[in-house]
């Protein structure tokens, strides 16, 4: 069997040292710790208008309103996965 030995760059296999953050990671540090820049962002991605079907319009209403049994309701069908109204 003949096993390939070819160059490799100095430091493959290594991975990332311990205690570096991911790109990921460190963004969401940057985010928190300075949240202007990052909501500015925001606001230009996020849509303006949120439309629904007309069929099966979308129906809001603030948490306020809502019931404490209806808060444990859309709290467990999160936590199962599922959708509630």
């Amino acid at each position: 069997m003949v096993t390939d030995t070819g160059n490799k760059p100095p430091r493959a296999g290594m991975g990332r040292p311990q205690g570096a953050l991911n790109k990921t990671t460190a963004a969401l540090k940057e985010a928190i710790l300075n949240p202007g820049p990052f909501m500015t962002l925001l606001g230009k991605v996020l849509p303006l208008q949120i439309g629904g079907d007309p069929e099966n319009p979308l129906i809001t209403r603030p948490m306020r309103d809502l019931t404490d049994d209806e808060l444990t309701a859309i709290i467990i069908a999160g936590q199962k996965g599922g959708r509630s109204q």
